[in-house]
C-alpha cells in the first residue's frame, strides 16, 4: 500500500498524532482537522494540512496556526524547498491564514539531505523535522489507544522486513485496537494493517497471510477483508502467468512458431521471443 495513503488516513483520524511527533505540545488541545489540499499552481498537492476548527467553541484557540506537513521516504534534495513552496502557495490561496507551521516527516535521518537555505526556518522552529523511525519508538508521546494504534501502524512502515520484530508490533497493535472505543476506527485500523502487511511482505502466500490473521483474535472479522481478497487475486494471476511461461518452451519444442505460441497462450510476442532466444 502507498505510504502517503496510510499516513493520510491515520492523520485524518488522529490529527493530534502529528502534534505529538513534532513536539507542538502547546497545540494539542486545538481542535484540528486534517485534509489534503490541491495547490493550483502547477497542480501541486500538499501531503496534508491541519486546519484549526474556528467554529469549535470553547476548544478553539485564537490564531492557532495552520500546519502543513510533507511525508518523505527517500532522499530528495528539494524536499525542504517543496515544503516551503507548498506553504507559500497555500498562504497565497488562503490569505485569511495568519499563522503557520511546517512539519516534515522523514523515514529516518539517513535520508535527510539537509535544509540548506531553509536552515534558519528549522532553527527558528518554523519547520519541525520528524524522523519517523525515532518518533514512533517514543510510545510515551501517544496517550490514547487510538493514537498508539496509529503510531504502531506508522512504525511498521519504517521497520525492516523482519517478521519476529513485526510480530511484537502486531501484539501491541492488537491490544490497542481492542481498547479503541470506536468500531469505525477499529475497522479502519484492521484494514490498514492488512493492506500494509501484505504489501510489506510480498513473498507471503495467501495461505500464510490468512494463517497469520487467524492467530490474532482481534482480526477474526477481517479474515476475508478486501486487502486479503486482492492479495489472493494477485497471487492467482501470478500463478496463471507462471504456468503460461512454463508452457512456452514445451510448445516451441513441438514446432509451433513464436507467433503461434504467443497467440495460443495469450502472451505478448516479445515475451515469447525472449524465451525462444534463451532456449535456442
Amino acid at each position: 500500500m502507498k505510504t502517503d495513503t496510510l499516513f493520510y488516513k491515520l492523520l485524518e483520524a488522529q490529527p493530534a498524532l502529528l502534534l505529538h511527533m513534532a513536539h507542538l505540545d502547546s497545540l494539542v488541545d486545538v481542535p484540528y482537522h486534517f485534509q489534503s489540499v490541491e495547490l493550483k499552481e502547477k497542480a501541486q498537492r500538499a501531503d496534508g494540512i491541519l486546519l484549526p476548527d474556528t467554529e469549535a467553541g470553547a476548544g478553539a484557540i485564537p490564531d492557532a496556526p495552520v500546519i502543513v506537513c510533507e511525508v518523505q521516504f527517500w532522499a530528495d534534495k528539494l524536499i525542504y524547498t517543496r515544503l516551503v513552496s507548498e506553504t507559500s502557495l497555500l498562504l497565497l490561496q488562503m490569505p485569511e491564514l495568519t499563522r503557520f507551521q511546517m512539519v516534515l516527516l522523514l523515514r529516518s535521518r539517513s535520508i535527510d539531505t539537509g535544509a540548506g537555505q531553509w536552515k534558519s526556518l528549522c532553527d527558528d522552529g518554523v519547520i519541525h523535522v520528524v524522523y519517523l523511525d525515532e518518533a514512533t519508538e517514543k510510545e510515551e508521546l501517544f496517550t490514547t489507544p487510538e493514537e498508539q494504534a496509529a503510531m504502531l501502524l506508522m512504525r511498521m512502515t519504517v521497520t525492516p522486513e523482519h517478521r519476529p520484530s513485526d510480530d511484537e508490533i502486531i501484539s501491541k497493535l492488537s491490544a490497542r485496537i481492542s481498547q479503541t472505543k470506536s468500531l469505525v476506527l477499529q475497522k479502519m485500523f484492521k484494514d490498514l494493517f492488512v493492506s500494509l502487511y501484505v504489501s510489506k511482505y510480498k513473498t507471503l502466500t495467501i495461505q500464510e497471510v490468512r494463517a497469520m490473521i487467524d492467530t490474532r483474535e482481534i482480526f477474526d472479522d477481517i479474515h476475508e477483508s478486501l486487502a486479503v481478497q486482492e492479495y489472493g487475486q494477485e497471487q492467482r494471476e501470478e500463478g496463471k502467468l507462471e504456468g503460461k511461461l512454463e508452457g512456452v518452451p514445451k510448445l516451441l519444442r513441438l514446432g509451433l512458431s513464436v507467433a503461434q505460441v504467443a497467440d495460443a497462450l495469450d502472451l505478448p510476442l516479445d515475451v515469447v521471443e525472449g524465451i525462444h532466444r534463451h532456449i535456442a
